[in-house]
């Protein structure tokens, strides 16, 4: 057995000497096993090529096989080829035989796929994991390969449901390759839908796959079909797929012209030209929102289609004069227009429509376009014309100092915007813009009365303290001002807040405390403030109606009970000032006959210093 141990050890020269000298190649030990048996398996090339020359009998068979069966078990493909062209034949009852079919088939390996059916593999031989040769080939994309295996009797056993299954497998993994192989060879219906209703025109048209898309269509696929979750074009519009858009458009699909829009919006974003073209020419329309601002050749190419409003639109949003020029050769108006608006109001909770001249500068005023806003100044835009959009109409130059567009509002009010059109110095003190507010007041913007002064505080005393008088603030009473200051202190939250402090303020400038006749007073204002929360006694708002009265606010005409909540409060002084200034002592707290008079509080609360004074005032007990 001394030829055996050579070619296990893998040696050439011995396993050459032995033959030389007259070793019997085909001698087996007592398992049966040869000399070819043992080079196979050991993989030595050369030993088998020596024992094959020597006559070895290439089909020797024993337990483990032939020579071929354990080149190919052990992986041996250069021994298993040579085995084969040499005459081996293959045992199909060997597992590993169909394994190594499929590999072959599987890499692309034609000639020793043809070799193994050469020597009678069978040809729909299925491995348990991994399927027949056929199968193998096509999941691995070697059209060829599986072109050929097909030519030569390869069968797909696969039932309809597996073979819809793996169309859509291969779909999703977007090798086209081997979904044409199953739509070829294999004939699986392209229209096939899986168990939630999905065709695999479906899912390609989810994915984005161009040429996974146009396969299926030339296959058959119904361009059409949906499902629950809409159709194939929905698909391709929800995700942004325009050029799969742009073929289902043309290869018949159903389409409508919000379809064709959303190609058209998704062809502007990708600044495809080809594309926006085809999208047009189908009749899209061109939203100016879609268009970005620093693609020109896009912009030259879509002007083509715009219209008067469309290239005013983009004048804007890009801040385009050039465009703006086109928009007004196309017959664009920059003057106000007359159009219909919803509004608001407010005490019926209700919108109604109503006519008003809409300003077209606004638009360029809201995107900031100083450019175009130059131009359409020059061409006879009107600065002061109102956005009927908002409730109540805003002028430009309000809106430009809302939205905090500071240079932009300097620029108006150097082109002579309106500096007294709504309360644009009221704007600019709540943003905080100071140095704004005092320009609008130099060029004499004043504050409505109505003004919620709380709404930035700091800038508002800043800007008391820089006026000379309240006429240079306050448009109408100025007195007014101080009333709204008081009636937006609103109980404890806006002492705790700093409110109170406005009022004092306005009252350290010296602001008129006394109203003209019908209007509300400051006093009044608080009053009212007695009456709420729980620190009204001995308390800023006390002393607030203290100061009022000492500052001269008329007491005698009060429709409210001074010394009611005087009494009531329990502050002395407040009673003795107010009844030595002329307060109603007898007037109720209430509106029925049996309301309490302030002396009827007084004896309730036992307060013996008030009872006095009020009966030196000749107060009585009961509603008088």
């Amino acid at each position: 057995m001394e030829l055996h141990e050579a070619v296990r050890r893998g040696a050439p020269f011995a396993v050459e000497h032995f033959i030389e000298a007259g070793a019997d190649v085909n001698t087996t030990d007592e398992a049966g096993v040869t000399a070819l048996h043992l080079a196979s398996w050991e993989g030595s090339l050369e030993v088998v090529e020596l024992l094959l020359e020597a006559g070895a009998d290439i089909h020797a068979v024993n337990d483990g096989g032939s020579a071929l069966d354990r080149a190919l078990g052990a992986g041996h493909g250069q021994i298993a080829r040579l085995l084969l062209t040499q005459g081996a034949q293959v045992n199909n009852d060997n597992p590993v035989t169909a394994f190594v079919l499929g590999q072959a088939a599987a890499r692309g390996d034609q000639e020793m796929v043809a070799l193994l059916l050469q020597a009678g593999a069978d040809i729909n031989a299925s491995h348990p994991e991994l399927g027949t040769a056929l199968e193998q080939a096509i999941s691995a994309s070697q059209a060829e390969l599986a072109t050929f295996l097909f030519e030569q009797g390869a069968e797909h056993y696969a039932t309809r449901e597996e073979r819809t299954q793996s169309l859509h497998r291969a779909v999703l993994s977007g090798d086209v390759v081997q979904v044409k192989l199953l739509l070829t060879l294999i004939a699986i219906d392209p229209n096939s839908p899986d168990e939630s209703g999905r065709v695999p025109l479906h899912l390609a048209a989810w994915q984005g796959n161009l040429e996974m898309v146009e396969a299926l269509i030339d296959a058959g696929a119904d361009i059409n079909a949906g499902n629950e979750n809409g159709s194939v074009l929905d698909r391709a519009i929800k995700n942004d797929h325009y050029r799969i858009i742009a073929l289902l458009i043309e290869r018949g699909a159903y389409r409508s012209i919000s379809d064709l829009n959303a190609g058209l919006r998704d062809a502007i974003r990708a600044n495809d030209l080809e594309m926006v073209s085809f999208f047009l020419a189908e009749g899209a329309i061109v939203n100016l929102r879609d268009v970005p601002c620093e693609e020109l050749e896009l912009r030259e190419l879509l002007m083509q289609r715009f219209n008067a409003s469309n290239a005013f639109d983009y004048a804007v949003k890009c801040d385009d004069p050039e465009m703006l020029r086109f928009a007004m050769s196309e017959g664009y108006s920059v003057e106000p227009k007359r159009r219909g608006v919803l509004q608001l109001i407010p005490h019926r909770q209700t919108y109604v429509w109503v006519f008003q001249d809409c300003n077209p500068l606004v638009s360029a005023v809201r995107s900031n376009a100083l450019q175009v806003i130059d131009l359409m100044l020059d061409s006879g835009a009107s600065i002061n014309g109102l956005d009927c959009e908002y409730n109540p109409p805003l002028s430009p130059l309000e809106i430009a100092i809302s939205d905090e567009e500071i240079e932009l509002a300097h620029f108006l009010i150097e082109r002579g915007a309106d500096v007294q059109i709504g309360n644009p110095v009221a704007l600019a003190i709540e943003n905080g813009n100071v140095e704004l507010a005092k320009l609008l007041i130099d060029r004499g913007s004043r504050i409505s009365p109505s003004y919620r002064l709380y709404r930035n505080i700091e800038a508002f005393k800043e800007i008391i303290s820089s006026v000379e008088t309240f006429d240079q603030l306050v448009s109408g009473d100025e007195t007014s001002l101080l009333t709204n200051a008081i009636d937006y202190i609103d109980g404890d939250y806006g002492v705790r807040s700093g409110r109170t402090e406005i009022a004092y303020m306005l009252l350290d400038r010296g602001i008129k405390v006394n109203p003209e006749p019908g209007q509300r007073t400051p006093l009044e204002a608080a009053i009212r403030l007695l009456s709420t929360g729980y620190i009204a006694r001995n308390s800023e708002k006390t002393e607030l109606v203290l100061t009022l009265i000492q500052r001269g606010a008329d007491v005698s005409q009060l429709q409210l009970p001074l010394v009611y909540h005087a009494v009531d409060i329990g502050n002395l002084e407040l009673v003795r000032l107010s009844l030595e200034r002329g307060a109603a002592v007898n007037k109720t707290g209430g509106w029925s006959s049996d309301s309490e008079t302030p002396l009827d509080v007084a004896i309730q609360n036992n307060d013996e210093a008030i009872i006095q004074l009020l009966r030196e005032y000749g107060a009585v007990e009961g509603n008088p």
